[in-house]
């Protein structure tokens, strides 16, 4: 406060009344009168709002980063107050280093990103085996952005953002917020072509032709927000997440996730987002192979009936094919199937974003190599290995029809569990029940077909001729140990002369898992032991009293 004599007062309130009714330099003539008053003044007391981070979010910043996820902080703090929360947060990492670009020209910012440019490529240094960047970390401003964004230079800032480890942007407006989305997102699809290093124009065909591949080749972006003025930059990002903070839910409202807290991203992306890439390629991959394995068996059929139309299989047997006998375990599958532990998973979050699961190789591989193999061998075993036996024998085209069918069913449910990386007594017993369906609908679809009027008089008594026929369960045999065979020294090379990051982790956590039940078995076995040589102890005591 400050304690003023009233013709102090009348005096200055005159000023400031003709200060402000003036119409020249009114500003400057409200802050001379702002500083007669605004002096001497006694400290009272000093109040503050606590703005501190939350509960795990340096761990969490600290995860993306060795996630190799390029982490950018935009704010609409001021500059210090910026550098001391990325500091807090561990994004800023060495502090003496850092390049901070403040500039109000178009000139000077591209003369210091340039500068910088050059400075991130002579921070290279070579090993053996691949090229490092040193870590480099920017900060940029709200101003210097007003005059980079919407220029050429704004693809060099897009490059230098991509060359640095981290990037701190202060007093950014929400537009700026989503412009700088936009920005580094077009440097993702179209950094491949020369003509945009040149800041030349790009033709509309190769723009629509690199918007296609990026969707296959490059990364993501995800923002996080919690406040209404990030609402522009969580719709820019092809991922937004909102948090549910003191901010209101403008954020959440308008995003595609919403959490509680910011740790939370770690379950998020690392759980919960490896869970769902890997189980949804599975289950995309696994549907293209069984569907094509069971096309491909007409296929196979029609060189054999000379290109007739006629179907190997029935209708029936073709529509619970998908529907009952192979439905439940691909849904098993990609429902409870994990690549390894979450605990894992948390622990080590260098192996996010590291599968291949859904690339044109594996993808093409499941759908054509594999299905072709499974197709061939549940076709051609059974039809070449066909004898007669009774009346109809195996050698019928309804006979033939049913041994291939049953045959591709076991093979595909043989590849499905050894697909699998980690089988539960639910998914197991899914997988069995489905190929023992296949047995009990062969006497259960001839009971049906007797009991109301169907012209299908050639499918009387095949099950009972099949099940009756010793080739009929020779070839079943056969088949499946082929298959079982070339699929498990298939997977074995991969596990041990090509094994990933999840196989080698999924190996640790297997031994450990051993080691502690042996270890349990061993101390149980050492209690009883103790436990019995107590009351061998105590009978001889009792004896020698008695």
């Amino acid at each position: 406060n400050k304690i003023i004599t009233q013709d102090f007062w009348e005096m200055w309130d005159q000023r400031y009344q003709q200060a402000a009714a003036s119409m020249d330099e009114r500003d400057i003539k409200l802050e001379q009168c702002a500083k007669e008053i605004e002096t001497e003044l006694n400290l009272l007391g000093i109040t503050a709002i606590e703005d501190k981070l939350q509960v795990g979010v340096p761990e969490t910043v600290e995860m993306l980063t060795d996630a190799g996820i390029k982490v950018f902080m935009i704010t609409g703090d001021k500059q210090e107050t910026a550098i001391s929360i990325a500091i807090s947060c561990s994004l800023v990492q060495d502090f003496d280093n850092l390049m901070i670009c403040n500039e109000s020209t178009e000139e000077g910012a591209k003369k210091v990103i340039v500068d910088f440019l050059h400075d991130c490529d002579q921070s290279k240094y070579y090993t053996q085996k691949c090229l490092e960047a040193g870590r480099k970390e920017l900060v940029i401003d709200g101003p210097t952005l007003h005059v980079v964004l919407g220029t050429e230079v704004e693809r060099s800032f897009a490059e230098l953002a991509n060359k640095c480890a981290s990037i701190v942007v202060c007093r950014a407006s929400p537009s700026q917020k989503a412009a700088i989305i936009r920005v580094m997102k077009d440097h993702q699809i179209f950094s491949h072509d020369e003509r945009y290093a040149k800041n030349e124009e790009i033709p509309k065909l190769s723009k629509l032709w690199y918007k296609t591949l990026w969707k296959v080749w490059d990364g993501r972006i995800l923002a996080i927000g919690d406040g209404a003025n990030d609402v522009a930059m969580l719709q820019s990002a092809d991922v937004g997440i909102g948090i549910l903070g003191k901010e209101g839910r403008q954020a959440v409202n308008n995003s595609d996730y919403a959490i509680g807290q910011f740790r939370f991203l770690q379950k998020l992306l690392f759980v919960h987002g490896q869970l769902s890439y890997y189980r949804l390629a599975h289950l995309i991959k696994y549907s293209f192979y069984k569907n094509i394995s069971f096309a491909l068996v007409f296929f196979y059929f029609q060189f054999y009936c000379g290109f007739s139309g006629q179907a190997i299989i029935d209708s029936m047997s073709a529509t619970i094919y998908n529907v009952v006998l192979t439905s439940l375990p691909v849904l098993l599958l990609a429902s409870l199937d994990k690549p390894a532990e979450i605990s894992t998973l948390l622990k080590h979050p260098q192996i996010y974003n590291t599968s291949r699961a859904l690339s044109s190789w594996n993808f093409w591989k499941a759908a054509l190599v594999k299905s072709t193999l499974t197709s061939a061998l549940s076709f051609f075993v059974p039809y070449f290995s066909a004898g007669g036996n009774g009346q109809l024998g195996t050698d019928g085209i309804f006979s033939l029809g049913k041994t291939v069918y049953i045959s591709l069913l076991g093979i595909i449910g043989i590849e499905i569990l050894l697909l699998a990386k980690s089988w539960t007594k639910i998914f197991v017993a899914a997988v069995m029940l489905s190929y023992i369906l296949a047995y009990l609908f062969l006497p259960v679809y001839e009971a049906i077909l007797k009991a109301i009027p169907w012209p299908m008089a050639q499918y009387s008594g095949i099950p009972k001729v099949l099940f009756s026929s010793p080739s009929f369960w020779l070839q079943i045999a056969v088949t499946y140990l082929i298959a079982f065979g070339v699929r498990f020294i298939d997977r074995a090379a991969k596990l041990h002369l090509f094994p990933d990051d999840c196989d080698i982790l999924t190996e640790v956590d297997h031994r450990r898992e051993l080691a502690q039940r042996r270890e349990k078995h061993l101390r149980r076995r050492k209690t009883k032991d103790t436990t019995a040589s107590t009351g061998t102890e105590r009978t001889d005591a009792d004896s020698v009293k008695a």
